[in-house]
């Protein structure tokens, strides 16, 4: 049968792919000679929250819940305002 960790890094790994990337529609043209409108603001938006992903470890807690949705058949994010540390919380 195998070791079933290696059946899950290697179901991981065909579910994430090499790299996970915040994509915000109409960023890429912002760089255009003639961009679309909304096209800085998306940029904007998507450079705020890679940003964001960065800075609370996003790609580590993807990996975290796409590993227990492996075992157990289910992963849920949850996305709140944390009122103490007036900051969001995942």
């Amino acid at each position: 049968m195998g070791d079933p960790s290696k059946l899950i890094d290697t179901t991981l790994g065909y579910l994430l792919g090499a790299e996970q990337t915040i994509l915000v529609p109409g960023a890429d043209h912002a760089g255009n000679d003639r961009p679309s409108a909304g096209a800085a603001q998306a940029a904007e938006l998507q450079e705020r929250l890679r940003a964001w992903a960065d800075k609370e470890l996003w790609p580590l807690r993807i990996q975290q819940a796409e590993r227990c949705a492996v075992r157990c058949g289910d992963g849920v994010f949850t996305l709140a305002w944390e009122p103490v540390g007036e900051r969001r919380r995942t």
